[in-house]
């Protein structure tokens, strides 16, 4: 069994600080994660909800029963970097949310894959690799 110290034996690990946790990141660490995808969806409940696709979208800030059974797909489905996207409207009370529809391959990461592959079936047939 690994050491752990004695106050860490019985925690979660959600619990038990690591190199993810806020507290341990320099300030530079920051900028790997990823921020937040521009939307032309405004949330409030100031305003009433309004609908100019494609420009801008007022929506209530939280969803209302309707929304389980009344809402419409606006327009085409869209690309951002590795994400096909939709924007869903409620037709009755008007609350709006960017659907994920796909996952697009990470082309980059699949050719290193593809070429690793390639070398490990070269290997295994006697062939250098």
């Amino acid at each position: 069994m690994a050491e752990y110290p004695v106050n860490m034996i019985h925690t979660r690990p959600s619990a038990v600080r690591g190199p993810r946790s806020p507290e341990w990141r320099s300030e530079g660490d920051w900028s790997r994660v990823p921020r937040p995808q521009p939307s032309i969806v405004e949330y409030t409940d100031a305003a009433a909800p309004r609908n100019e696709y494609p420009q801008r979208i007022i929506s209530p800030s939280h969803p209302r029963a309707c929304c389980d059974t009344d809402m419409a797909n606006l327009g085409l489905p869209e690309r951002d970097r590795r994400w096909v996207y939709q924007y869903s409207r409620c037709r009755t009370c008007g609350f709006t949310v960017r659907r994920l529809v796909a996952t697009l391959p990470d082309e980059a990461a699949l050719a290193n894959i593809r070429q690793v592959l390639a070398r490990a079936f070269n290997r295994w047939n006697g062939e250098p690799g």
